[in-house]
């Protein structure tokens, strides 16, 4: 009785430098990879007196701050909508209020603007310099 391997050890040539796949040996594992590290959330680049006064500053309403945590998050209006328990279609609106708010076109301006908000509150004045 002939195995597949030794029909294809006739097929390859002998002076083939390939050669057939030999099984893991008894008793060895396959390498096992790191796991993945799970990213922080966006939101975490603020602290929650920081969002806090960010919001003030801009003048948004808690579920608006919310709305702007949920997207530093990278999260889309289906994940936002279930997580705040309000349509999609709500939170779309509250997004195209917020553009308007802080001056922003989409979703990166409008993470740029509230950062940037943020350096401003937290940037020396310039009457403390003189």
């Amino acid at each position: 009785m002939t195995t597949a391997r030794s029909n294809l050890s006739g097929l390859l040539p002998a002076s083939s430098h390939l050669t057939l796949a030999q099984p893991w040996p008894e008793g060895t594992q396959p390498v096992k990879r790191p796991q993945r590290r799970i990213p922080p959330d966006g939101r975490d680049v603020l602290t929650n007196s920081e969002w806090t006064a960010v919001g003030l500053a801009l003048r948004l309403s808690p579920r608006e701050l919310q709305i702007v945590q949920a997207v530093f998050d990278d999260k889309k209006e289906a994940a936002i909508a279930d997580d705040l328990g309000i349509s999609s279609h709500t939170v779309h609106t509250h997004l195209e209020r917020l553009y308007r708010k802080v001056g922003a076109r989409g979703r990166t301006t409008m993470a740029v603007r509230v950062l940037a908000e943020h350096l401003r509150l937290i940037s020396p004045t310039r009457s403390a310099e003189a």
